[in-house]
């Protein structure tokens, strides 16, 4: 899908003004979950498109709905609401929906395993971005551990692992932890 993201969101582009339409009908009649689905599926294309500050104003009614909507919807929709909160600089709110989404994601077996790995490598990029490297780390690690044991795509980790090698000035490690990323 990667190698045809530009072209798929382009296409996507012209039909923003209608989704837009259908969110704010959504809002407007408290159907949440339609707002927690479109969030799910278009968040990507939101941020990639410049549109995260617009979807600012509907975190509320996605986030209202995760109790309304099946765990693996919801879990979506709280790591998109996340990354939407991130990208536009509340990441004190981030960082609390990702939590959410990890332990949801964690205690139901009906979620997509990826979610919570996703989320914990999200958590780790806040995290080293104040600075926690620590704390950075331990999410990236549980992000790996995770991907090994679930047999999910491991990159993301990996090269968080390796960021933070850089960071610290190991550059051996850093170096195998990149390659190990580009390889993955």
């Amino acid at each position: 899908f990667f190698d045809r993201q530009v072209s798929a969101f382009a296409r996507l582009e012209p039909e923003h003004a209608n989704t837009r339409a259908v969110i704010e009908w959504a809002v407007g009649h408290g159907q949440n979950a339609v707002v927690a689905e479109l969030f799910g599926a278009l968040e990507e294309v939101w941020v990639a498109q410049g549109h995260q500050r617009e979807a600012v104003g509907w975190i509320d009614a996605a986030v209202a709905a995760r109790d309304e909507i099946p765990v693996g919807i919801a879990v979506r929709a709280l790591a998109a609401t996340a990354e939407i909160a991130e990208v536009t600089g509340d990441v004190t709110r981030a960082t609390a929906l990702y939590e959410e989404a990890v332990a949801r994601g964690a205690a139901n077996d009906e979620v997509d395993p990826f979610w919570e790995a996703a989320c914990l490598v999200q958590m780790s990029r806040i995290a080293l971005g104040e600075g926690d490297l620590e704390r950075a780390r331990a999410l990236a690690e549980r992000s790996l551990e995770l991907r090994l044991a679930r047999d999910l795509p491991r990159a993301r980790a990996l090269a968080w692992l390796g960021e933070m090698a850089l960071r610290e000035g190991d550059l051996v490690v850093a170096q195998k932890f990149l390659a190990d990323a580009l390889s993955a």
